[in-house]
């Protein structure tokens, strides 16, 4: 997870970030191969260890199905993925 994590840049994210400044973060667990990889909690327990974390909450994006995704076939409807939350103290 800390490889996933680098990869995207949240660590250099938040050392730009300034004291009182908020983040948010817009990923969701992911379905693939018939598994479900769950990236969300590890990641804030990753970012819950950086220098002055502070976890302010979740918000749910609105969102259609994605164009050409599998994993809701057969489904309608309005769709959300989490904003993660995280204020820098």
């Amino acid at each position: 997870m800390v490889r996933f994590v680098s990869v995207c840049g949240l660590g250099e994210a938040w050392d730009h970030l300034e004291s009182g400044g908020t983040m948010i973060v817009n990923i969701s667990d992911v379905y693939s191969n018939h598994t479900v990889n769950r990236i969300c909690d590890a990641m804030n327990d990753h970012i819950s260890t950086l220098d002055g974390a502070i976890y302010d909450g979740c918000i749910g994006y609105k969102m259609n199905k994605r164009p050409n995704s599998k994993a809701l076939d057969g489904k309608e409807g309005v769709f959300c993925e989490p904003m993660w939350v995280w204020k820098k103290q």
